[in-house]
């Protein structure tokens, strides 16, 4: 039997969580063919499930917090089954919360649970709330993203003094003094069927079965993705023509000119 285990949460009594050892069975539990495993460099050292983070944010809003200052190695995520959401260092869920709260309205903070709770848009309608974006490194120090949609991440719940339902971002203000900047909890799990490779040091994530998104969803944090694409392949235009004009003039052949350049003057010189 392969040194692996994998979860497959549900949050759903209809279709029961499971714990699976050894092979993961990925046709049974996610819409995706393989995992996509983080980078194992802080597993190596310690006997924690870490996986590394490059960023994270809000698509289509700029706005992220990555950890540029740690290199390759990203910043360490705990992959916890033991915390029900998403607890974050006090920097992060405050850089992130800021522009999450006024896509809400009526927002209150829980101090005791340290979350908050707002009124939910009108028909639940949460199509103009952004995506979650954590951007995984992985062992060739490449970065894949992994998407949660608004559905995944804002729990509903309902006000017992006005029976109103409410949102609550499952995004938790953690403590500075948690071992790890970022813990992601069932919440993070229930849209990924997580793999926990013993062998290899490391953890793979795949799309859930039941998450709304599609197999391989993208997502970025950049709000004019196509914009600067098109900036980007303008520029390459621009500098490939400079080398293809450079290289014609230096390399042809030098008694080719332009058919208007006047010729040099001759002097006639008289017999003698």
């Amino acid at each position: 039997m392969p040194k692996m285990f994998s979860f497959f949460l549900t949050g759903s009594s209809d279709t029961p969580s499971r714990l699976i050892f050894g092979e993961p069975d990925l046709p049974r539990h996610s819409k995706e063919t393989s995992f996509h495993y983080g980078k194992g460099y802080y597993m190596r050292n310690t006997e924690l499930w870490l996986t590394s983070v490059w960023s994270i944010g809000w698509s289509g809003t700029g706005v992220e917090v990555a950890f540029p200052e740690r290199g390759t190695k990203g910043s360490p995520a705990l992959i916890d089954s033991g915390s029900s959401l998403i607890v974050l260092a006090p920097n992060i869920y405050d850089a992130l919360l800021e522009d999450l709260k006024w896509r809400f309205t009526n927002c209150r903070e829980l101090p005791q649970q340290q979350i908050i709770s707002c009124d939910c848009p009108p028909g639940n309608d949460l199509s103009r709330i952004p995506a979650l974006v954590i951007n995984i490194i992985d062992e060739e120090d490449r970065q894949f993203s992994l998407c949660m949609s608004p559905d995944e991440y804002i729990l509903e719940s309902m006000d017992n003094m006005n029976s109103r339902s409410t949102c609550v971002p499952s995004l938790q203000r953690g403590s500075s003094k948690q071992p790890v900047p970022l813990i992601f909890g069932m919440t993070f799990m229930r849209s990924f069927y997580t793999n926990f490779d013993i062998s290899s040091h490391r953890i793979g994530f795949a799309r859930s079965r039941l998450s709304p998104l599609a197999p391989l969803a993208e997502c970025s944090v950049d709000s004019q993705p196509l914009m600067r694409r098109a900036i980007w392949l303008s520029s390459l235009a621009v500098a490939l023509f400079a080398v293809f004009f450079a290289c014609f003039v230096l390399f042809s052949p030098q008694g080719l000119r332009p058919r208007n350049q006047p010729r040099a003057p001759t002097t006639a010189v008289a017999p003698s």
